[in-house]
């Protein structure tokens, strides 16, 4: 009777985790699965075509001075360039008609600029933003400065609505993304000419992206099991590789801008038919004490998944809350002790110089020679086999391991770049853009799975949104970049991406395995977590990391 009191005593004494919770209503049963469907996989592939429309519409086709007369001849177009226009070096070092320039006199002796409008070569575009408003030559830098002002957008966005999903929610900035797109979009269609307003809203449109993507991706990974968090990760990029695939023939077979962008864009309304399963994160609203919500929230996917919730199962949330200690919340939380604020710094790092990796690589498919479509197609594809490999490496070598080993084989890859860069070998270059590509994107797949695990429930927005921030201000440069290599010399954008991965490679090796291990719940996890682990001990994947001990006023949720 005595021992039986005790174990009573201590059936009271104990209190339930959010884990204990997900498994009472499931945790891998129908609602996962189609949430995972719905807002892991199809959202991301809508929201990629949305996303790279922009740069499809921005292509800049070749393009050379009009000279009237040719009209009155019978001359083909090469030998009409010969007769009109010079010949330059161009940014691979190589002799080719001037793009910008023609001949004023008919013993060409002298050039001048452009006097009657340029030409355009239709073989891979009909129409593109550039070539209906002339956005070529002095005012090539039209086109830079678009992306510039999307990444301003992105900076000011991922701060803003980063603290805001830790505010108003996940779901808030789910739905707030899609119409920001789609309204932005469509009202790109009918002021493209005024360069004004189309800088503003290049810069609204881009405000919620990196934390739209981010947000569906958390709740994923906050409502299901920790083993299934590389198939929830691996479910968003293949929808995001595959809508990029997917917008590169729509573009191939239509071959206007302004069509891409109805065709690309309204499907995202699509989203709210299946607005029911679009749940706020139960363990968010749980760490924001809103319990009674949290409540709500959960007896739906355990109406979906068919469990039966038991009678004290509102009673034992409101225990959780009630030993829940007082939390810091927001970007405050991220300082609030050194070992989190030290893995902050580092995902920030490898953040930013992974992702200006990616934008340069995207921004400079333009200037790889051959269908331009096809190019931003394998560009996509060499995305699609990371979902597979990282998922599976990541699994059974840990994070820090796969993460380094893409960084060090993505600056082999661009020193080998740089030297063949200049000599007449597409084919060649492109295969080894796209290794490059690869591997870049699959350091990126690991740092995306690192900051879901290493930042506390209370700060995952926050901290990721913080990343991300400081991220997009340092893609500012990319679209630069990539335009020193169009206007100078073809290999400098693979110089600076061999620097950087060799940056971001070092800086990854300092942060914690995070594999198969509980997420941390609270500042005061995420202030241990990782912290008897050897630097040195690469294939270690598992931790002894286990939540701080449950005391009288501390609890996580």
């Amino acid at each position: 009777m005595e021992a039986e009191l005790i174990k009573n005593d201590d059936e009271k004494d104990k209190t339930d985790t959010f884990e204990d919770i997900l498994h009472i209503v499931g945790n891998n049963g129908p609602f996962q699965k189609r949430f995972i469907w719905i807002y892991n996989f199809t959202y991301a592939l809508i929201l990629s075509m949305i996303y790279y429309n922009i740069l499809m519409a921005l292509a800049i086709p070749k393009h050379w001075c009009y000279v009237p007369g040719r009209e009155n001849t019978n001359l083909t177009l090469e030998k009409w360039w010969e007769l009109t226009i010079p010949v330059e070096t161009d940014s691979y070092g190589q002799d080719a008609f001037s793009k910008c320039k023609h001949y004023s006199s008919d013993n060409k002796t002298s050039t001048t600029t452009c006097q009657n409008g340029w030409e355009y070569d239709k073989t891979w575009y009909e129409t593109t933003i550039v070539s209906d408003n002339d956005w070529v030559c002095d005012r090539e830098v039209y086109v830079t400065q678009s992306f510039v002002y999307a990444r301003l957008g992105e900076f000011a966005g991922t701060l803003i609505a980063g603290s805001l999903g830790d505010i108003l929610g996940r779901r808030f900035i789910i739905v707030f993304t899609i119409l920001s797109l789609v309204l932005n979009r469509i009202c790109m269609l009918f002021i493209s000419s005024n360069y004004g307003w189309f800088m503003v809203l290049s810069v609204l449109s881009s405000t919620t992206v990196n934390t739209g993507f981010l947000a569906s991706l958390t709740i994923g990974m906050e409502i299901t099991d920790a083993k299934l968090r590389e198939t929830v990760l691996s479910a968003q990029y293949i929808g995001w590789s595959l809508g990029v695939a997917i917008l590169s023939f729509i573009m191939w077979i239509i071959r206007r801008w302004d069509y891409l962008f109805l065709i690309s864009t309204v499907p995202a309304l699509c989203l709210f038919i299946f607005f029911r399963y679009l749940i706020e994160s139960p363990r968010w609203l749980m760490s924001r004490g809103k319990i009674h919500k949290a409540y709500v929230q959960l007896k739906r996917v355990a109406d979906i998944n068919n469990k039966e919730l038991p009678d004290n199962f509102l009673d034992r949330l409101y225990a959780m809350n009630k030993k829940r200690t007082k939390q810091k919340n927001g970007l405050l939380s991220l300082v609030s002790s050194w070992r989190l604020f030290k893995n902050t710094v580092l995902l920030t790092i490898c953040w930013s110089t992974v992702l200006l990796v990616l934008q340069i690589l995207i921004y400079n498919f333009g200037n790889l020679k051959g269908n331009p479509f096809l190019i931003f197609f394998l560009l996509a594809m060499a995305e699609l086999p990371v979902n597979i490999f990282g998922k599976l490496f990541s699994k059974y070598f840990g994070r820090r391991l796969v993460q380094f080993c893409a960084f060090m084989c993505a600056a082999i890859s661009a020193l080998v770049v740089i030297y063949y860069c200049e000599d007449d070998r597409p084919i060649l270059t492109l295969g080894l853009v796209l290794f490059v590509k690869f591997f870049s994107y699959l350091a990126v797949y690991i740092i995306d799975l690192q900051a879901m695990e290493i930042f506390p429930t209370n700060a995952r927005q926050t901290g990721t949104g913080l990343c991300l921030f400081i991220s997009s201000a340092v893609c500012c440069i990319s679209p630069y970049i990539t335009y020193l290599g169009s206007t100078y010399d073809s290999r400098y954008p693979y110089v600076v991406v061999f620097l950087l991965v060799l940056i971001g490679g070092i800086s990854g090796t300092f942060l914690p395995e995070t594999s198969d291990i509980a997420l941390p719940e609270t500042t005061e996890d995420a202030r241990v977590f990782g912290k008897d682990q050897s630097y040195w001990n690469f294939l270690n994947r598992k931790s002894k990391y286990e939540p701080p001990k449950k005391k009288y006023g501390q609890i996580t949720c």
